[in-house]
C-alpha cells in the first residue's frame, strides 16, 4: 500500500483536503472534486461525519484514493482503517501513529517541520512527509539539498497562486483545502477550482 500510494500521490501531485467545523454535504464535496479531476482526497477526522463519508467515497468512487487527516491517536487510525481509508495524515510526528498505520497497512504522512523530524519520521516508516506548516519555497529547496531522497508534501497556505512554486522546488505533492472547499460554494465552483489546480499541478516540473 505505502509504495503504491507514494507513486500515485506523486503522479497526482495534489491531495485535496476536506475540512469543516460544522456539518456539510461531504458527499457533494467529494463528487465535485472528482468531477474536477481530483485523484486523492483527505477528509479530516474532526469534520462532522468524516468516517462514514470516507466509507461512502470509497464505495462510490473506486479509483479515488481516500484518507483521513488531523489524526492524533492509534485509536483514530483503527477507526479509519475500519472505514476503508487508505492513508493517514497527522499534524505531527508520533512513532506510535506510524506503527499503528503500518500495522493496518495504511500509508502515513506525519507532519514535520525540521530536518531532525524529517529524518526521524522517515526512518520510523513514514510513506511521505507532510511539511507543516509549509515553509517558504526557499526553505524547501534548502531542505532538499542535503535530503533529496525524502518525499515532501507541503501543506498549509497552499493555493493555485503558489502550488507550482512548491512543486517546482521539489515537493512530490501539495495539500490544498481552504482555497477550494467551502459551505458557501456551489458544487460547480468547487469543480472549477479543483480543475484549475489539477491543470497547474500537472504543468509543474518533475
Amino acid at each position: 500500500m505505502s509504495t503504491g500510494f507514494l507513486a500515485e500521490v506523486s503522479a497526482a501531485r495534489v491531495i485535496f483536503i476536506l475540512r469543516a467545523t460544522k456539518p456539510v454535504d461531504l458527499d457533494a464535496w467529494v463528487g465535485a472534486a472528482v468531477d474536477g479531476g481530483a485523484r486523492c482526497l483527505e477528509i479530516t477526522v474532526p469534520t462532522p461525519g468524516a468516517l462514514p463519508a470516507i466509507a461512502r467515497a470509497r464505495r462510490q468512487h473506486p479509483g479515488l484514493r481516500v484518507g483521513g487527516g488531523t489524526v492524533q491517536t492509534p485509536e483514530e487510525v483503527s477507526a479509519l482503517a475500519d472505514s476503508g481509508a487508505e492513508f493517514v495524515v497527522s499534524p505531527h510526528f508520533d512513532p506510535a501513529l506510524i506503527a499503528a498505520c503500518r500495522a493496518r497497512g495504511l500509508a502515513v504522512l506525519p507532519g514535520v517541520a525540521t530536518p531532525t523530524e524529517m529524518v526521524a519520521a522517515w526512518r520510523a516508516g513514514a510513506t511521505a512527509l507532510k511539511l507543516f506548516p509549509a515553509p517558504t519555497v526557499e526553505v524547501v529547496r534548502t531542505l532538499r539539498a542535503p535530503l533529496p531522497e525524502l518525499p515532501l508534501v507541503a501543506v498549509g497556505g497552499i493555493s493555485s497562486a503558489n502550488l507550482r512554486a512548491y512543486l517546482d522546488a521539489g515537493c512530490v505533492a501539495v495539500g490544498i483545502g481552504g482555497s477550494v472547499f467551502g459551505a458557501d460554494l456551489a458544487p460547480g465552483e468547487i469543480t472549477r477550482r479543483v480543475g484549475e489546480i489539477v491543470r497547474l499541478a500537472q504543468a509543474a516540473a518533475r
